[in-house]
């Protein structure tokens, strides 16, 4: 009786070392070809991001001023040396925040009476992304070595709501010079007509990362002292230089 054979076993395939090198090898060419447009493209989408931020912040700005015919001051600071509301609460409303601003009771509570009742300290910590730059750490808020926000009332050392943008207050020409040359300083009621260079040649709003500091959105601390250091919580100087 005659018997079939079928075909013998097949040796196997596979790749071998010197062909998986090859393959690894153009991976990774591959990947450092790609790797530097990618990040060019998120650093365009990064850019694109903060400057809608700015746009944003501007524009509500210039709604505030709309109905309220001025800007609204950089800050409130009394001569009690209290933490105050700042500008970027102001504009509350018109960055579409409306029910945080009325929870903070902003029309009738000072910043330094809702910092001493933690039952509105959940409100200080909201992260506002329009407040946030995209490229700087992605926290929303502001790690309390880098701005301890408690004044001369010392009345609450928690971390508050981070901000990149902080509003300009004038010219920086020396420590310890503080002219009032800016859009926006101290009880500041500065109209769109008192900005005598035109207000598409003035800074208004300039961005800081968390490196130099942020900012905090909610207002400022005021400590004793000649410098008042607490004003840079929510603004800068610009140099000349």
């Amino acid at each position: 009786m005659a018997r079939f054979h079928g075909p013998g076993p097949r040796p196997l395939r596979g790749f071998t070392l010197v062909e998986l090198l090859v393959v690894i090898a153009i991976i990774g060419i591959l990947v450092a070809l790609l790797l530097p447009a990618v990040q060019s493209a998120r650093a365009a989408a990064q850019r694109t991001e903060c400057s809608n931020n700015l746009k944003q912040i501007g524009l509500a700005l210039h709604t505030y001023h709309t109905f309220k015919k001025k800007f609204p001051p950089a800050s409130h600071m009394k001569a009690s040396l209290d933490e105050e509301w700042g500008w970027a609460v102001y504009i509350l409303p018109q960055m579409e925040q409306q029910n945080l601003y009325d929870s903070l009771r902003v029309s009738d509570m000072r910043l330094v009476e809702v910092l001493a009742d933690s039952t509105f300290h959940p409100f200080l910590q909201t992260g506002l992304k329009a407040y946030q730059c995209p490229s700087d750490k992605p926290n929303d808020l502001l790690d309390k070595s880098i701005r301890h926000f408690f004044g001369n009332g010392n009345t609450a050392k928690i971390e508050i709501g981070k901000s990149n943008y902080a509003c300009v207050l004038g010219l920086y020409d020396k420590p310890g010079s503080f002219k009032n040359n800016g859009v926006f300083y101290n009880d500041s009621k500065t109209r769109i007509t008192d900005i005598k260079d035109g207000s598409s040649n003035t800074f208004m709003i300039g961005e800081r990362d968390e490196l130099c500091g942020a900012a905090v959105w909610a207002g400022v601390r005021n400590p004793p002292g000649p410098c008042h250091w607490g004003v840079y919580q929510n603004g800068g100087r610009v140099s000349k230089k």
